[in-house]
């Protein structure tokens, strides 16, 4: 009982202190303000199912609060293949492992960010509040076991190196309006991949270093600001927006939706990267000085690149293009069946801002 409330109280404080240190988050106030029942020792406690939209670094401080709220909680270590939601009986002395919440319904969001070098991954649900969950996520893909809903989940840095901390903040459905906190450490490499894996709804990653892994169903996904060694995305259907640094390999392959990839800095590409898509349109966004090796093809559609000079222009019948994008760098391969491919070179900016 005592137990209960405690968590009940430490879930509200966190959410409260994450509101407080995200001056540039957006937030969504879900639930009903239900008050726990009475005979939980847990009056007054206000409805702590707040979810945070944040897409930017925010301070520290946030860090040391998950580290904080872990250090109350037993810590058990899980190897980097095995899932989260399998082991929930080995770590969760509150809630059971059937309470957890189950498929995840349409139009479920989730979210992967960046707390100050500090990875997070959550999931909300805004057509269906009482039941939000993030479905099939783990640090590797672990097939059918992962299906179990495993509400927000904050992942921190860990005492050492090769660790992350997990704290997954999730619903106990006899006492509606107060989630608890359970902490795990995951032992991981220092360069350990994000994997996420969802059947339907958007997936949004920023600011993440390393390996990205994005599976999708149907569902448009945003990757935004990716250094890391690779970003590898697979979507049934679904608008896809990438923007990457040159020295992350880029593997996207859409079934039917557009794609929108922005090299960023001013550098060349470092590693061969490609893009195909079956049914939808291929924008290509160079940052000024920014150069790859292009080599794009449309089975049944156009390519515009009015930016780059005569010598780059497209074939005769304007379905092949071959370019050296400024200067050139490794090899950018674009492949759309059904759908245009556009090159646009963006200017360089002044110290005032503006483009030159």
């Amino acid at each position: 009982m005592k137990k209960r409330m405690i968590a009940g109280v430490v879930a509200m404080l966190f959410c409260t202190a994450l509101v407080a240190a995200c001056g540039s988050a957006t937030s969504d106030v879900t639930g009903g303000g239900v008050d726990s029942p009475a005979d939980t020792g847990t009056e007054g406690v206000a409805d702590a199912d707040i979810v945070q939209t944040v897409q930017a670094p925010v301070p520290g401080s946030v860090k040391d609060f998950f580290d904080g709220i872990c250090s109350d909680y037993r810590p058990v270590p899980i190897k980097k293949d095995e899932d989260l939601a399998g082991q929930t009986a080995a770590y969760d002395e509150i809630v059971a492992e059937e309470d957890w919440g189950g498929e995840i319904a349409e139009g479920t969001k989730l979210y992967v960010g960046n707390i100050n070098g500090a990875v997070f991954v959550y999931g909300t649900n805004d057509t269906d509040k009482a039941s939000w969950g993030v479905r099939k996520w783990a640090l590797a893909e672990t097939g059918e076991d992962s299906k179990k809903g495993l509400g927000n989940i904050q992942i921190s840095a860990g005492t050492k190196a090769d660790e992350a901390r997990v704290v997954a903040n999730h619903p106990d459905s006899s006492y509606p309006g107060v989630r608890y906190q359970t902490c795990v450490v995951v032992n991981t490499p220092s360069s350990w991949a994000q994997s996420l894996k969802n059947v339907a709804g958007d997936v949004f990653v920023f600011d993440v270093m390393g390996t990205v892994k994005v599976s999708n169903g149907n569902g448009n996904i945003n990757v935004g600001d990716a250094g890391g060694n690779s970003v590898e995305i697979e979507n049934q259907s679904g608008n896809i927006v990438v923007s990457a640094r040159p020295s992350s390999a880029v593997s996207v392959l859409n079934g039917s939706g557009n794609i929108t990839y922005h090299l960023l800095e001013s550098t060349h590409l470092k590693n061969d990267s490609s893009l195909d898509t079956k049914n939808g349109t291929i924008k290509l966004v160079f940052n000024a000085g920014t150069g790859a090796k292009l080599d794009a093809l449309v089975d049944a559609g156009t390519i515009s690149a009015p930016d780059l000079p005569a010598p780059e222009a497209v074939d005769a019948n304007g379905q092949r293009l071959v370019a050296d994008v400024n200067g050139g760098g490794a090899k950018l391969t674009a492949h759309s069946e059904t759908g245009t491919i556009t090159v646009e070179l963006l200017k360089p900016q002044t110290d005032a801002g503006e483009t030159e």
